[in-house]
């Protein structure tokens, strides 16, 4: 790790695009890797503005199937910038499985870069247990922070 940089967002707000752009200025990166792309509830990030911003790839990884019906259904219920929020969901694509050697699988998404480099990606920084291991540094100090 070289750097870790932290930025606060607010509960179901939409700053955490704006957030990752103010994290990621003057650091030179391959690729955007994030877990989800919901942060403090409903704050999504929108994945295209970063790789207009950055001219990088993004790949978003869960462990669970992304249910972007009932996230439909939860955004019209709660928000009057539905549509908007929904418009970040749906710019995602084609969900796509790996398997890597530590676990059953996790689910990606991925923008920018063919689905095939982005699996062999996932595969070889996953160490230790079931995500990548950016994204298990990541949560390891989040919950450190929270």
């Amino acid at each position: 790790m070289e750097k870790v940089r932290v930025q606060r967002i607010t509960v179901d707000g939409l700053d955490s695009t704006r957030a990752l752009f103010g994290m990621a200025k003057g650091l030179r990166f391959d690729l955007i890797m994030l877990s989800g792309i919901s942060f403090a509830g409903f704050n999504l990030v929108d994945a295209r503005s970063l790789i207009r911003r950055f001219r990088r790839p993004v790949i978003i990884v869960t462990e669970t199937r992304p249910r972007n019906r009932l996230v439909a259904r939860a955004l019209k219920l709660h928000f009057r910038d539905w549509a908007k929020r929904l418009s970040y969901v749906r710019c995602l694509g084609r969900i796509y499985c790996v398997k890597t050697v530590y676990n059953g699988g996790i689910y990606f998404e991925v923008l920018g870069l063919n689905y095939k480099k982005a699996k062999r990606i996932i595969r070889q920084l996953t160490f230790i247990g079931k995500y990548p291991e950016p994204i298990r540094v990541a949560r390891l100090l989040a919950q450190d922070l929270s």
